[in-house]
């Protein structure tokens, strides 16, 4: 026996097609419609001076004039959070702090009524550890200073 009867047989080759098979696929178009839909005439529209008039009308919260400011989050929420140190020990960080963050540091002590060595400024990240599990206590702070 030869060697070349040993060798296997070649499989067939395919037809290559000159496009991507994705582009075989039919895709489904989507239309919008142009008709128009009614509104109902009993529900009354509110037009611009209205509006207008109806935000003159309540009183804006005033900002207090403090040398920090505390940003939220791109979902508008306060950026407070917990931190789990040690097993069943919580350290709470509020991020997004900016101006003087140890006069926050300092406000924040005095409203939770926690001694001045339990909240700490990160030098480098500049967010405010504070000991324990204290967000809600936090968020109700900030939320009353107007943030």
């Amino acid at each position: 026996m030869s060697w070349r009867s040993l060798t296997p047989l070649r499989a067939a080759t395919t037809v290559r097609l000159p496009f991507a098979a994705r582009n075989a696929i039919p895709i489904c178009a989507r239309f919008l419609t142009t008709a128009t839909i009614e509104t109902p005439s009993q529900v009354p529209i509110a037009t611009s001076s209205e509006l207008s008039s109806a935000a003159a009308t309540q009183p804006a919260q005033p900002v207090p004039n403090l040398p920090y400011f505390v940003g939220r989050t791109h979902l508008n929420s306060l950026a407070v959070y917990h931190r789990q140190t040690q097993g069943t020990r919580y350290t709470t960080i509020l991020k997004k702090g900016e101006g003087n963050l140890q006069a926050l540091k300092q406000d924040i002590a005095q409203a939770l009524d926690v001694p001045g060595r339990e909240v700490k400024v990160g030098s480098v990240t500049g967010h405010i550890l504070i000991k324990g599990h204290k967000r809600d206590q936090v968020v109700a702070f900030l939320q009353s200073l107007g943030f």
